[in-house]
C-alpha cells in the first residue's frame, strides 16, 4: 500500500482521468465514448476527434467507479481534486437521464434504449449504482443519487440474480466483453457479443456496490470500513455484507450438474461472505479498456 500511495501515482491517476475525458467527452450527451485513438487510424475512430462511435455502458462504468475510488485516496490538498470531482459529478448527472424507467438499470449502449437488440446490462448497472452510492455517501453527490443507486440495486437483484441452494447465487445478464480490436467498437458488434452469467466483472461490481450500500445503511461502520481499506486484513472471518430488506426471487428450476455447476456450464457464486479487499487509486486504470 505504501509503495503506491505516492504523489507520482496520485498525479498519474488524475492525468488518466482528465486525458480520457478530454478526448472522449461528448458535449451533447455529456457522456464519454468507449475509447479514443490518437492516430485516428482504427476503423471506428472519428477522423476529426479519434473517438469511438458508441457510449458503451461498461467502459463508462469503469470510469465512474475509478473516479469514486480515486476521490477516496487523493489527499485533501491535491490540486487534482478540483479537476476530477466536476468530471465525476457531470458523468453521474448525465447517467441519470438514461436510467431505464421500467427496470432501473442502464442499457448496453447507454444512449440508445430503443435501438434494435439493445438490452439492459447488469455489469454497467452495478458499476453506475456503486459510483452513485459512494458519491452520495461521501457527500460528493446530492442525496437523491442514493435513491437511484438503491433502485438499480433492487432491480438487478430482482431481475438478474437467482438464489440457489447452498448459499449460492447466479448473476445474469452481463456482456462478456467489449473490444476495440478487429470488428469491435461499432453498435452491431456491441449488441452481438454473448451475454453471460457470473462474469467476474459483474461479481466485483456487485461486491463494491454491496460495500457502498452497507456504509449507507450503517454510517457508524463507514469509518471503520475506510480504515480497513488502508491496511491489509488479517486472516480470519470475513465481514458479512447484505442489502437488507431487498426481496430477491428464488430460482426453483435451476438444473445443477454433478460438479456443482449449472446446465449451461457456468459456476454458481458462493456468497456466504464478501471480503473487503484493499485497493488504491492506481489499481483501476482509467483508460477505456476492452473488458
Amino acid at each position: 500500500m505504501r509503495s503506491v500511495c505516492q504523489p507520482k501515482y496520485f498525479d498519474e491517476a488524475v492525468k488518466q482521468i482528465t486525458l480520457i475525458y478530454r478526448h472522449t467527452h461528448d458535449p451533447k450527451t455529456v457522456l464519454c465514448y468507449h475509447g479514443w485513438d490518437e492516430t485516428r487510424s482504427r476503423p471506428w475512430a472519428n477522423k476529426a476527434t479519434g473517438a469511438s462511435p458508441e457510449f458503451w455502458g461498461r467502459a463508462m462504468g469503469w470510469y465512474v467507479m475509478a473516479m469514486a475510488d480515486v476521490m477516496d485516496w487523493l489527499p485533501a490538498d491535491h490540486g487534482g481534486r478540483k479537476e476530477v470531482l466536476p468530471i465525476f459529478q457531470s458523468q453521474c448527472q448525465s447517467l441519470l437521464k438514461y436510467q431505464d424507467r421500467d427496470t432501473g438499470m442502464w442499457y448496453q449502449i447507454v444512449d440508445k434504449p430503443s435501438a434494435p437488440k439493445n438490452y439492459v446490462e447488469t455489469s454497467c448497472s452495478l458499476m453506475f449504482a456503486h459510483a452513485m452510492a459512494r458519491g452520495a455517501q461521501r457527500g460528493r453527490l446530492a442525496p437523491e443519487y442514493r435513491e437511484h443507486a438503491l433502485r438499480a440495486a433492487r432491480d438487478v437483484l430482482n431481475r438478474q440474480v437467482d438464489l440457489l441452494a447452498g448459499n449460492r447465487m447466479d448473476i445474469r445478464g452481463m456482456v462478456q466483453v467489449g473490444s476495440l480490436g478487429g470488428d469491435g467498437g461499432f453498435y452491431d458488434y456491441h449488441v452481438s457479443v454473448p451475454v453471460v452469467t457470473n462474469d467476474q466483472k459483474s461479481i466485483g461490481a456487485f461486491m463494491h456496490l454491496s460495500m457502498a450500500l452497507s456504509e449507507i445503511a450503517n454510517p457508524a461502520g463507514a469509518a471503520r470500513s475506510r480504515r480497513l481499506k488502508r491496511r491489509r486484513l488479517s486472516r480470519g472471518p470475513l465481514p458479512q455484507l447484505q442489502i437488507a430488506g431487498t426481496p430477491i426471487r428464488k430460482k426453483t428450476n435451476h438444473r445443477s450438474t454433478a460438479r456443482g455447476g449449472s446446465a449451461d456450464g457456468h459456476q454458481p457464486w458462493r456468497v456466504t461472505a464478501m471480503p473487503i479487499a484493499p485497493h488504491c487509486a492506481h489499481q483501476t486504470s482509467c483508460r477505456k479498456n476492452t473488458i
